[in-house]
């Protein structure tokens, strides 16, 4: 049974239907934690997963962004409808083919989620133990969570993964395969602590760093993204840089033998006129595009009520 020490309802998250920071890559947000990684891309750290500093809002943000790959060229661009406002670009994708926009990952928009944690143990970084921070993480972790949310096994109860009495600690593992770093071997370490246990060790408790959490349904602001006529407008360059029609607003078009020529001689031309720093795709991205099934976690509090 839920404890009422702290002062706020966790069982009324579990139980009610709700709606579900960006940072410029320019410039790191310090708000924001990642394991560094040694020279092989491997990590490991171990975190607490936190409640939203809103006492009555889901423990994690979902947001979106846009990555493309056509003719060996990347695009990546923040994808409004994390807004709930229309985008160019997912207008665009609805009239591609999707076995081309997904399943050969030529352009699809990504899934992530930021969630407030705890850092417990960041042995590339100690100065970080025992902070709060956000962390944005992929549908790998995200998986993780929702299995002890909603558990594959009847004989297993659900876990309030980000309660401070009730929770585990997760351990964060990152490896480096095929090209891509899997966050896929993290996992809860199985031992239902309270939180307070570590803080002790930090001369602090859960009641008095509560103020620290963030308000998760407040940290995405507008100007944090572009007009839908900015993105149209740099959407339209890059597909005709990569020797596609400009006009977004046209037929379902993909990628020929002429386009790809017409794209590489584009390319040429212009790091002949200008010195071109090329986007690339941030190694911690995962290569799958995002799943319907995993849209939210309604679902999974609803079905603990059946």
């Amino acid at each position: 049974m839920v404890t009422k020490k702290k002062k706020r309802d966790y069982s009324s998250i579990m139980s009610q239907s709700k709606k579900e920071v960006n940072y410029s890559n320019k410039k790191k947000d310090e708000r924001f934690w990642q394991p560094t990684r040694d020279k092989e891309g491997n990590g490991f750290a171990i975190i607490r997963f936190l409640p939203n500093g809103n006492p009555t809002g889901l423990p994690f943000k979902p947001v979106f962004k846009h990555v493309a790959n056509i003719a060996g060229k990347f695009f990546i661009e923040k994808c409004p409808s994390t807004l709930k406002k229309e985008c160019p670009i997912c207008e665009w994708n609805r009239l591609q083919p999707r076995e081309w926009v997904l399943e050969e990952g030529k352009t699809y928009r990504k899934k992530s989620y930021i969630s407030n944690i705890l850092v417990v143990s960041d042995p590339e970084c100690p100065d970080n133990d025992g902070k709060i921070f956000l962390f944005e993480f992929g549908d790998q972790v995200f998986k993780k969570l929702k299995e002890k949310i909603s558990p594959s096994f009847a004989a297993e109860d659900p876990m309030i993964y980000f309660h401070p009495e009730e929770g585990a600690n997760f351990k964060v593992k990152i490896k480096k395969e095929g090209g891509y770093a899997t966050w896929n071997s993290s996992e809860f370490d199985g031992k239902i602590t309270d939180v307070d246990d570590f803080l002790k060790t930090k001369n602090t408790n859960f009641d008095e760093i509560e103020a620290s959490l963030y308000d998760l349904d407040t940290i995405v602001s507008e100007t944090d993204y572009k007009s839908f006529d900015e993105i149209k407008g740099k959407f339209k360059k890059y597909l005709f840089s990569v020797g596609l029609n400009g006009n977004i607003d046209e037929s379902p078009e993909v990628e020929t033998k002429e386009r790809k020529e017409n794209a590489e001689n584009y390319s040429k031309k212009k790091a002949e006129s200008q010195k071109v720093t090329e986007e690339s795709l941030p190694e911690e991205s995962e290569s799958e595009g995002e799943d319907s099934s995993d849209a939210n976690f309604e679902e999974y509090f609803k079905n603990l009520e059946k």
